[in-house]
């Protein structure tokens, strides 16, 4: 899971096939660096079965997260049976499906936490301990819901604390993306604007993102897409104190 561009004698090489067969709890990796295999790199990780690459050259980030709270050497250590893999599955699977990989290097200089964090941000992810199972779940800010069957909180069983409402000068209409060119390695940028805020503005008002993970053009692009739609928009945000018929909500 860390970043798998580099050298070797001059020559630029890329990972195009990294896919993980389990047997127990250890997992063999297969690597093919400029068509010539590598093998024999075994790993430690849980029952089930991921699939580290996306686009043959970056990895699965729900998996880096996985392995980072697992890998015994420089990882935080924990057991399988602390995790609630089937939500790493899940959302390994729609990272999948949404092309959505990253080639990122960790260092023993930064806190393992800040590491994940980072993946998080560029997934639009979270970690929480659930409340219901008290384990480790991986949950992605998607719209993976059915509107009919969230819960409704209403005077009968919550109460307002507080509310607020992002004004429209408190929006950004502009969201510039930050994201590495695998061939020299260099910083480069995409951006994606809201054209009805800037009308309602009456002109650009400007953020960046730095999604250093990402090593293609086009899904930084689509980045600074899903950035935009909600810097854009009028958000409205509320706490409350709700009774004890929400036990089972969790975060996300």
């Amino acid at each position: 899971s860390n970043g798998m561009g580099g050298w070797i004698g001059g020559t630029t090489y890329y990972p195009v096939d990294l896919a993980f067969a389990l047997t127990g709890t250890v997992y063999t990796a297969t690597l093919t660096f400029d068509n010539e295999p590598v093998t024999g790199m075994q790993f430690t990780l849980g029952p089930e079965t991921f699939t580290f690459n996306i686009g043959g050259d970056d990895a699965n980030p729900a998996s880096m997260i996985y392995d980072v709270f697992t890998n015994p050497d420089w990882g935080m250590g924990y057991t399988a049976d602390l995790i609630d893999e089937a939500s790493f599955l899940y959302a390994a699977s729609v990272l999948f499906a949404e092309g959505l990989g990253l080639s990122m290097t960790w260092s023993t200089q930064t806190k393992i936490e800040d590491f994940v964090n980072e993946i998080l941000s560029h997934i639009q992810g979270m970690i929480y301990v659930s409340r219901s199972t008290g384990l480790l779940t991986l949950k992605l800010i998607r719209g993976d819901y059915n509107v009919a069957t969230l819960p409704v909180y209403t005077v009968d069983n919550a109460v307002m604390t507080n509310y607020q409402k992002r004004a429209l000068t408190e929006t950004t209409n502009e969201i510039v993306v930050t994201w590495t060119n695998p061939i020299n390695e260099g910083a480069e940028t995409v951006y994606a604007q809201d054209p009805g805020n800037i009308a309602a503005q009456g002109g650009v008002i400007s953020d960046g993102r730095n999604y250093y993970g990402v090593r293609n053009g086009a899904l930084g692009a689509r980045l600074a897409e899903r950035e935009v739609s909600s810097a854009a928009a009028i958000i409205r945000s509320m706490d409350m104190e709700v009774d004890r018929s929400a036990w089972g909500t969790e975060p996300g």
